[in-house]
């Protein structure tokens, strides 16, 4: 089992919004936060902005831009989902 350091405290839970200055988060976890915020709430802006793709190209293979990409879909769908309330229309 691999060790994944102390549970997170309130002081944490805290800092999630402010993300963008928080200690608790490096600069790779900052632009992958950013980077599903910017997803969710301008897609058409992020596809546009040659100054964040550069800045995180810089800390982010292709790969796992395409990883980051899946999880944030993932995340999204699941609360469509929800909003939707289709979340309880399936026993599995």
């Amino acid at each position: 089992i691999r060790d994944r350091g102390p549970e997170p405290d309130e002081d944490y839970y805290r800092s999630v919004s402010s993300w963008r200055d928080s200690p608790h988060f490096t600069e790779r976890e900052r632009l992958a936060i950013g980077y599903a915020e910017y997803l969710s709430l301008d897609p058409q802006g992020l596809a546009r902005d040659d100054e964040f793709w550069t800045r995180i190209r810089l800390a982010y293979s292709d790969a796992e831009i395409v990883d980051l990409s899946y999880c944030a879909f993932s995340w999204f769908q699941g609360r469509v989902t929800h909003a939707l309330g289709l979340d309880g229309a399936c026993a599995i």
